[in-house]
């Protein structure tokens, strides 16, 4: 198995130097290229392009593209990460101490989410349609970017949270009133906290004051009758017979 180009620069580069420092006309290239691959990816699936595909749209060269992306996969990582932190940015705007804070929050969270006809938008598409493409080392930290955004929209709760703000055909409302049963049913299914049983006499007698029991405790288990349900029952104490003395 051929190592991804994606993890050589890392493994390259020197940990304790800092990374280069775009310049302005770089950071241009690079927030252009993040703007028309996102475009490109949710139109036509970020598995229907190639990296020299998408330069060519860019009027760039592979190698150029290159230099901010070592492939697809890590651009697609970065689109899916920068985009919820954007919404997270969005939710932690709402002040801790507001009115309704969890209504305004998914409030929130679907207005960023969501165009003006309902559909996606195009950087939430590829979340919800593309993230599972990705290769496990980086999908695991857009999970829990991901993971982490729905703590905030209901703690303990955060996939079904989120699995009901994405789904197109619900509205706040619907989304409230579910979310609100999910949280009634989770904490009935809670066990309850067992009472204290009351303690013995037996418990609480020193084990010198106790009875001996009439089974010696080096006795073996009858294991058959255990298996069959019976007791369990020591072995007969042989007893040696009586020696006569001879006349």
């Amino acid at each position: 198995m051929r190592t991804p180009l994606r993890i050589l620069p890392a493994d390259a580069e020197n940990p304790e130097r800092n990374p280069p420092v775009l310049t302005l006309r770089e950071q241009a290239q690079y927030d252009r290229i993040l703007g028309v691959a996102e475009g490109i990816m949710a139109r036509r699936g970020s598995h229907t392009i190639t990296l020299s595909g998408l330069a060519q749209a860019l009027c760039i060269s592979a190698g150029t593209l290159r230099r901010h992306f070592a492939d697809l996969d890590v651009l697609l990582a970065i689109l899916l990460c920068r985009h919820l932190r954007q919404i997270a940015r969005a939710l932690g705007d709402i002040p801790r101490d507001a009115p309704d804070r969890p209504q305004k929050m998914r409030a929130a969270y679907l207005d960023y989410t969501r165009t003006m006809l309902g559909g996606y938008t195009q950087a939430h598409l590829l979340l919800v349609r593309d993230r599972q493409l990705l290769p496990d080392d980086l999908l695991s930290n857009v999970e829990t970017i991901r993971h982490g955004l729905g703590d905030m929209l209901a703690h303990g709760h955060a996939e079904a949270a989120l699995a009901l703000l994405d789904t197109r055909s619900l509205d706040a409302p619907l989304i409230a009133a579910a979310l609100t049963a999910l949280v009634a049913a989770a904490s009935q299914r809670k066990p309850a906290t067992p009472a204290l049983q009351p303690t013995s006499a037996a418990a609480t007698t020193p084990r010198r004051d106790r009875p001996i029991p009439s089974t010696p405790p080096w006795a073996p288990r009858d294991d058959l009758a255990l298996l069959r349900g019976g007791p369990r029952l020591a072995p007969p104490i042989p007893v040696r017979p009586p020696i006569h003395s001879s006349a």
